[in-house]
């Protein structure tokens, strides 16, 4: 199983979650082992919280055309938007490829203080929310 991909991504929150319009981009590679062990990067560029987040996944299971991704973050730009060994989750779908394919879509990543949610990416519990402007999310199992 695996998954990677890159996008850039407007979500859409209302105050006082952020800004209305956030722009963010972020990319993925991740990888499930044949002994059931996962492992991959992710990084985040939030430009409205002004924050760029790496996560070293170690959690990976891909459900059909979705991928649930979960780790810690490893760095961190801005400590008021999460911390180093902070657990998170996301989830990516994809929907195909040309022109005729709707838009891939991304889950948000929520921060997750004191890892108030221990809930790792075997919950499969992210919502896909956004869809993906410019880039490609390739999920396979």
């Amino acid at each position: 199983m695996t998954g990677r991909g890159a996008s850039h991504v407007v979500f859409l929150f209302e105050p006082p979650v952020g800004p209305e319009g956030t722009f963010r981009s972020f990319s993925f590679s991740a990888r499930r082992f044949a002994e059931g062990t996962s492992a991959g990067q992710l990084q985040l560029n939030s430009r409205s919280f002004d924050v760029l987040v790496h996560i070293k996944v170690d959690c990976l299971h891909v459900v059909g055309n979705v991928a649930h991704m979960s780790g810690r973050i490893t760095r961190i730009s801005n400590p008021d938007e999460g911390e180093v060994g902070e657990l998170n989750r996301v989830q990516v779908r994809d929907n195909g490829e040309g022109a005729n394919a709707p838009p891939d879509q991304v889950s948000t990543i929520p921060a997750n203080p004191d890892d108030a949610d221990p809930t790792t990416a075997s919950s499969r519990r992210r919502t896909l929310r956004s869809a993906v402007q410019r880039g490609d999310v390739q999920v396979r199992d």
